[in-house]
């Protein structure tokens, strides 16, 4: 998408992210990345963070946290990826808005709600190393 988003102004939520697996978005379906101009070589590269906010506050946190939820499913799809979240967030002005607070937030929500799962992954591993080390960690 080449245009930025504008978060509803009426404080009404953008369209419901699928969270279905098999139905999650592509990178250039995920409406706030856009393209940047061509660069001296001629490549178009993306702009990860094309939006406007609407002025109100409360009705941009909604937007923020309705287009985390399209990231969280694009990165729950994309197994074999580096992440984009880091692009998103250098994407970002320096001085944020309810949109990108609405989106952090969730984005916080998520690793909040993962990170349980993660520290169980990591000790499972751990256990394994020992096993297969003798028993030393």
């Amino acid at each position: 998408m080449s245009e930025n988003i504008t978060a509803p102004a009426d404080g009404g939520a953008l369209p419901a992210a699928n969270l279905n697996r098999r139905a999650a978005p592509k990178i250039e379906e995920l409406p706030f990345i856009g393209r940047r101009k061509k660069d001296e070589s001629g490549n178009l590269r993306r702009h990860f963070w094309r939006v406007q906010p609407s002025g109100n506050y409360v009705a941009d946190c909604k937007t923020g946290g309705s287009l985390a939820l399209l990231y969280l499913a694009f990165e729950e799809a994309d197994r074999e990826g580096h992440g984009i979240l880091g692009f998103i967030v250098s994407d970002m002005p320096r001085e944020f808005t309810g949109i990108e607070v609405g989106f952090l937030q969730m984005v916080a929500f998520a690793a909040s709600a993962g990170a349980y799962r993660a520290r169980q992954i990591d000790a499972y591993w751990k256990k394994a190393a020992a096993a297969l080390n003798g028993g030393a960690a």
